[in-house]
């Protein structure tokens, strides 16, 4: 899922899930079939809502393929990402 600038046509950030195995896990890895969220926002325009916009219709998404859960990681001192997946 991509995000674009209206004004500009820039795109600005992005948001994806990816289904992961035991053998192969990622940072936020819980259980086989729960994917994996990544994302991240061009520094310009973090502070915009383009975060919150890109997680919520990404969840969506997860919801409408039948997804009950997403997981994710969160590097220590990000404290931005954190409050927005909180």
């Amino acid at each position: 899922m991509v995000a674009v600038d209206r004004a500009s046509g820039e795109r600005v950030g992005a948001a994806w899930y990816r289904l992961l195995t035991e053998e192969a896990p990622g940072y936020g890895f819980v259980a086989p079939g729960v994917p994996e969220l990544g994302m991240g926002v061009a520094e310009a325009f973090r502070g915009r809502g383009v975060g919150g916009a890109l997680l919520g219709a990404l969840m969506e998404r997860a919801r409408a393929e039948g997804f009950g859960a997403l997981s994710l990681s969160v590097e220590d001192g990000n404290d931005p990402a954190a409050r927005l997946y909180e």
